[in-house]
């Protein structure tokens, strides 16, 4: 497993560790089939163990620096780490739904993730800006980002 997918696994695991989570379906960028997993989770229909709909995160790496390109490993610093929260808001707010808003799930995010250490010992550390409102991917659906730094070997990763 490379670097970037453990990170990801990480952050991951640690969100659906927290019964916040419990009901809103977190997943990896790398997920085989993931845009028919975001449409099911965003869909009308309760699919999915959490029985509920209208919300989904995705975690998401998006860039890594080696500062000591001399040196052997390589050992990546400032690590992007981004979960997107996409919400369609007419299923949410509805009885099929969490009924927790896409700015309020950015925020739980944030508390969990900010100063987790996964195993593997590297710190993770919420970025700036932390959280924000970005652009749906569709008329009628919200969309909010959390994000965060880590530092890690890909050495260490294989």
């Amino acid at each position: 497993m490379g670097l970037m997918t453990e990170i990801q696994t990480a952050v991951q695991a640690a969100l659906q560790a927290d019964d916040y989570f419990a009901d809103i379906p977190v997943l990896v960028e790398d997920t085989a089939d993931i845009e028919n997993e975001i449409a099911r989770a965003l869909g009308p229909l309760t699919e999915g163990d959490t029985g509920k709909s209208g919300v989904v995160a995705v975690v998401m790496t998006a860039s890594g620096d080696v500062a000591k390109p001399n040196l052997p490993g390589p050992d990546f610093e400032n690590i992007k780490i981004f979960v997107n929260i996409i919400e369609t808001p007419l299923i949410n707010r509805s009885d099929d739904g969490t009924n927790k808003r896409a700015s309020a799930i950015a925020e739980q995010v944030a508390r969990t993730l900010h100063h987790h250490t996964p195993t593997g010992g590297r710190l993770i550390y919420a970025d700036m800006p932390t959280i924000r409102m970005t652009e749906p991917p569709e008329d009628g659906m919200v969309s909010w980002q959390a994000a965060f730094r880590t530092s890690g070997s890909a050495a260490a990763a294989e």
